[in-house]
């Protein structure tokens, strides 16, 4: 299955659930390169969203899925699940996608802990996560690169010239988006 496809699944989900396609790619396209049979070595992170054991069987009981371990590396169910689990995490920090795609990163239980603090600087896991969480936002790398490269499978297409403009002064990381849509 070539990445087109699996953008095309992802894409279908979002809009599918009510989230914006275009940060759920995003997200998947941060995690896995949109390669279903991503794995870390380091955990149990597995799939396109990278989804870990423990999440995935509670997402798995609240999707009526199988065991996590049984869809873990299928686009289809992976997407489902790591789409509702966006959904969910917007819904939980009241619509805050900065807050919720931390949490996607580092974990709810990071997340509350640093807000129930009322620190002003975030450490470890929080501030990894509020990082990769930026990345994935408008106008973050993975956000631009996703838009550039599959913005022709978005509900309202972005395609060649808008990816183009996307572009026009964005210095370094503009010149690594031509790069990816010239397929250098």
């Amino acid at each position: 299955m070539d990445k087109s496809e699996v953008a095309k699944i992802i894409v279908s989900e979002a809009v599918a659930q009510g989230v914006d396609p275009v940060w759920a790619l995003a997200t998947a396209y941060r995690e896995s390169g949109l390669n279903p049979a991503a794995k870390n070595p380091d955990s149990t992170a597995s799939g396109l969203f990278q989804i870990i054991k423990s999440t995935g069987n509670w997402l798995a009981s609240r999707l009526g899925l199988p065991d996590w371990s049984e869809w873990r590396f299928d686009p289809v169910l992976n997407a489902r699940a790591g789409v509702h689990y966006l959904k969910y995490l917007l819904t939980r920090y009241g619509g805050d996608r900065l807050k919720a795609g931390a949490a996607f990163y580092a974990g709810e239980g990071n997340v509350d802990r640093y807000l129930s603090t009322g620190q002003d600087t975030p450490q470890g896991f929080v501030r990894t996560g509020l990082r990769l969480a930026k990345s994935v936002m408008s106008g973050g790398k993975h956000w631009l690169l996703v838009k550039a490269r599959y913005g022709n499978l978005l509900p309202l297409g972005l395609g060649l010239l808008g990816s183009l403009v996307l572009i026009v002064g964005l210095g370094f990381l503009g010149w690594q988006v031509y790069k990816t849509l010239k397929g250098g």
